[in-house]
């Protein structure tokens, strides 16, 4: 079975595939203020949907900012990506494109938000 999440994800690039863009139907219904994205970009099932056919992996968040202009970061939940990594997302995405990382595990799970200041 198909989680919900991709059959929606999948409903609505359909949807968009046959228009210019979707920065241009945000600006056009004048909703550009907001960030729509899905939890992730690097499914490779989307290879041939979503991306091209022949994409590679390290294409996988440029192909995915040209459509949407927000992800969310559920790796961080679980290791902090290191300086070099973060720095290549922030050149792969186009000015304005946004990131909505998770706090790590570490600080909502364990501690429950407590005495994590240092963290």
């Amino acid at each position: 079975m198909v989680p919900f999440s991709v059959c929606y994800f999948v409903l609505l690039f359909q949807c968009v595939h046959f228009s210019a863009s979707v920065t241009h139907i945000l600006n056009t219904m004048a909703i550009a203020r907001y960030h729509i994205g899905t939890t992730q970009w690097g499914v490779k099932e989307w290879a041939g949907v979503f991306y091209t056919d022949a994409v590679k992996p390290s294409q996988y968040l440029s192909q995915y900012a040209s459509v949407f202009n927000s992800v969310e970061g559920n790796m961080t939940s679980y290791r902090a990506p290191d300086p070099e990594t973060v720095k290549k997302w922030g050149e792969a995405v186009p000015e304005g494109f946004r990131f909505c990382f998770k706090f790590p595990q570490k600080i909502t799970h364990y501690r429950r938000l407590n005495d994590v200041y240092d963290e």
